[in-house]
């Protein structure tokens, strides 16, 4: 079965744009409501059905309210991207001509190499602390493996004193038996 492809609308005319910005600004105090309530959920529900129709009786084009939510969220963000080249251009402008950015700049350096160098300072402290900790653990080790060998020859005299006990005790019973 072969999927149709859904057809693309309308391309939105400058005037269009304009009608819709303008529609928008009477009930923008409803539309921008960031608020996420029930009832404000239903007027802004009803105030784009209201904003449908009317530009659709205005422009005499058949737009669907997903058609013009669409086409003002993507408005917004026009205009948002060209506020802020705006006003990154107008900042790198001041960068480059403003002495005082110049001196902060300098001043930022100096704080991002002193950081670097406590950075730095805390690994080589880091490494100190893990280096002892590691000679600490060798040496630890090394007692464990001496009071290991320790106890093996502790358990081997056990076991000759032990063995001596029994036969000092096989002996005396021999020795009774024999009587």
């Amino acid at each position: 079965m072969e999927q149709q492809k859904k057809k693309r609308g309308e391309n939105w005319s400058p005037d269009e744009k304009e009608i819709l910005r303008q529609l928008i600004s009477q009930s923008a105090h409803i539309i921008e409501d960031k608020s996420t309530k029930t009832a404000v959920n239903i007027l802004k529900i009803k105030e784009w059905k209201n904003l449908s129709n009317k530009f659709n009786e205005i422009t005499g084009k058949k737009r669907s309210v997903v058609e013009l939510k669409l086409a003002w969220k993507r408005m917004k963000l026009s205009a948002k991207l060209i506020k802020q080249t705006v006003v990154g251009v107008q900042e790198t402008a001041e960068i480059l001509t403003n002495k005082e950015t110049v001196d902060k700049r300098s001043s930022v350096k100096k704080r991002i190499k002193k950081i670097l160098q406590n950075k730095i300072r805390r690994e080589e402290i880091r490494q100190t602390i893990i280096q002892s900790n590691t000679d600490l653990k060798k040496r630890q080790l090394e007692m464990m493996e001496v009071e290991h060998a320790y106890n093996i020859k502790i358990a081997k005299l056990k076991i000759r004193k032990m063995e001596l006990e029994i036969a000092i005790l096989v002996n005396k019973k021999n020795s009774n038996t024999q009587e």
